[in-house]
């Protein structure tokens, strides 16, 4: 199980621990990329991307809403949106000079 210290900057079962920021560069890498080998982490992060899209909330209920999700996840992925939008707008740009 990962620590007791909720303000830990670590998670995870002992002997594969990983930090809130590799979690966090996993989750913007597999935006960016539009790929992932964890299956799960894909259909999180398409799951999380069409309820952004559409502005609808992926939990009828803020109480059945996942701390983890409302506080990491979903601003992760709303990151990793807006940063591959500024990409492909630069990429846009570069092609059209």
């Amino acid at each position: 199980m990962g620590t007791g210290d909720p303000k830990s900057d670590e998670c995870g079962l002992a002997g594969d621990r990983v930090t809130l920021t590799e979690l966090e560069d996993e989750v913007n890498d597999a935006v960016l990329t539009e790929t992932t080998e964890d299956p799960v982490l894909a259909f999180l992060i398409e799951v999380t991307m069409a309820s952004i899209e559409t502005s609808r909330p992926l939990f009828s209920n803020l109480w059945d809403e996942p701390i983890f999700y409302r506080r990491h996840f979903r601003k992760w992925v709303e990151q990793g949106l807006r940063e591959a939008a500024k990409i492909r707008e630069i990429q846009e740009t570069a092609s059209l000079e």
